[in-house]
Order: C-alpha cells, then structure tokens, then sequence
C-alpha cells in the first residue's frame, strides 16, 4: 500500500514538474520561483522573480491549464 502511495506521488510531482517546464520553455529564473508559488504559497512579492507581476500570472495560469491537460 505504501509503495502504492508513493508511485501515485512521484506521478503528480512528474505531472507539475512536465506542465510547468512546458510552460516556461527557455526562460531562465522563471522556474523555481514559479514552482515555489504552485506548490509552496510563496507569493509573488517574497518572490525574486526577473518578470512583472502581470506575466507572473500568465505563466502562473498558463501553467494551471497545461496541468489540467496532462492530468
């Protein structure tokens, strides 16, 4: 049952990992911080992040759709 749990979770930590470098392509510092929003609440303005707010977001969204695709 353990063993179980933890491949389903390795598969959803693979799921947001694959969506999100999707998403941010080639775009160097724009990763771990948008991976530290998604999955630990981090939110933009404790964020050291090379893009405004608004494409923030738009990454952030784009991220959430591709996500829902994959899933």
């Amino acid at each position: 049952k353990a063993a179980l749990s933890s491949m389903i979770y390795t598969q959803k930590i693979e799921a947001v990992e694959r969506a999100l470098k999707t998403v941010v392509g080639d775009e160097q510092g724009i990763y771990e911080p948008l991976l530290l929003n998604i999955t630990r609440g981090v939110r933009y303005e404790n964020i050291n992040i090379p893009i405004s707010r608004k494409n923030f977001f738009m990454y952030r969204t784009a991220f959430f759709v591709n996500l829902d695709k994959i899933i």
